[in-house]
């Protein structure tokens, strides 16, 4: 396994030949990012931001490193600002909505995630949040609707057969709970089953 200077050392060597490549910082937070180091990443997209201020992919990924630090304030900012440089950023959307999402605002979640699948209609994962943002504000039958799709479009979700069946629980469909848990488990053994 290699270890962490093996993994940066290419980036730092590139940003030592070119101080001014934005592309660089860009690609070393997100390799920061990777490994959940987000204060790094959050310093290099920083630099990216100002070496080329106009670049989406920046804001965008240091939002989701603010989110990684619970700072969804800071993330929402970036993801509304790299909306305004790409209106139809599809990622940019899904992940200001896990923000509002964190933060306890359902409502601009689900606009978000809706916006996201608006932009890309197979994101199994914005049908699977904006279930969850459904279940925040107890609209159930909706979230069971965005659980559905979630695993039509990605099967192998163990987490949206939870959702759907923690869902199912919650309006006592005891059956379909029950069937959803134990699929859940089959492709995830370490989630916790559903007691109907």
């Amino acid at each position: 396994m290699a270890s962490l200077h093996q993994i940066f050392e290419p980036f730092n060597r590139q940003i030592e030949l070119n101080p001014n490549d934005a592309n660089a910082y860009l690609d070393r937070g997100y390799a920061y990012n990777g490994i959940k180091k987000h204060d790094k990443a959050i310093e290099d997209f920083t630099k990216a931001i100002e070496l080329n201020p106009n670049d989406a992919n920046a804001y965008r990924n240091r939002g989701f490193a603010y989110n990684g630090r619970e700072k969804h304030d800071k993330a929402i900012e970036d993801f509304t600002k790299a909306i305004e440089f790409n209106p139809s950023d599809a990622e940019a959307y899904r992940n200001r909505g896990f923000a509002y999402r964190d933060r306890g605002d359902n409502d601009k979640a689900i606009e978000d995630f809706t916006k996201a699948i608006e932009f890309n209609p197979s994101d199994a994962e914005a049908y699977r949040n904006r279930g969850l943002a459904y279940n925040g504000i107890e609209a159930d039958e909706k979230a069971i609707l965005d659980f559905t799709k979630a695993i039509e479009l990605n099967p192998n979700d163990a987490n949206a057969y939870h959702n759907r069946g923690s869902t199912y629980n919650g309006i006592e469909a005891d059956e379909k709970a029950r069937s959803d848990s134990d699929k859940a488990i089959e492709l995830n053994p370490n989630l916790t089953p559903i007691m109907p």
